[in-house]
């Protein structure tokens, strides 16, 4: 999943523990890869999710903005007019000793725009290298 880098270090500090997303997952996420976008562009940590709530943004700000880290402005440019939006519960994030490049995941992946499934076996090869 894709992440502004201010976004994805606040996840690492352990300073923000929801993260909103306008679609939500059509299947089942148990774990996250976490791909800091430019300037770093490179995979950063993996979140271990706690599940996730669908509802109309006013009703994800009103639930969890304290947890969001993200201002009240910026959460509502981000929905513009949609009517539902998705909030993210992290449960734990581990963060990488060592940024990778996506290449670490499969040869000329190129970066999702929001979030593309990866096979279960990326995670046993992704930890056991940090």
């Amino acid at each position: 999943m894709s992440f502004m880098p201010r976004y994805a270090n606040l996840i690492i500090q352990g300073l923000k523990s929801v993260e909103f997303r306008k679609t939500r997952f059509k299947r089942e996420v148990s774990h996250i890869v976490m791909y800091s976008g430019a300037p770093e562009m490179k995979i950063i940590g993996i979140i271990e999710t706690e599940g996730y709530e669908e509802d109309t943004p006013s009703s994800l700000w009103k639930r969890f903005h304290k947890e969001g880290g993200i201002s009240k402005e910026d959460f509502m440019n981000y929905y513009g007019a949609a009517s539902k939006g998705t909030a993210i519960k992290i449960a734990k994030c581990i963060p990488l000793k060592k940024h990778l490049k996506l290449s670490a995941i499969k040869q000329d992946l190129r970066p999702p725009q929001s979030f593309i499934y990866v096979d279960e076996g990326v995670l046993s090869k992704l930890i056991p290298r940090n």
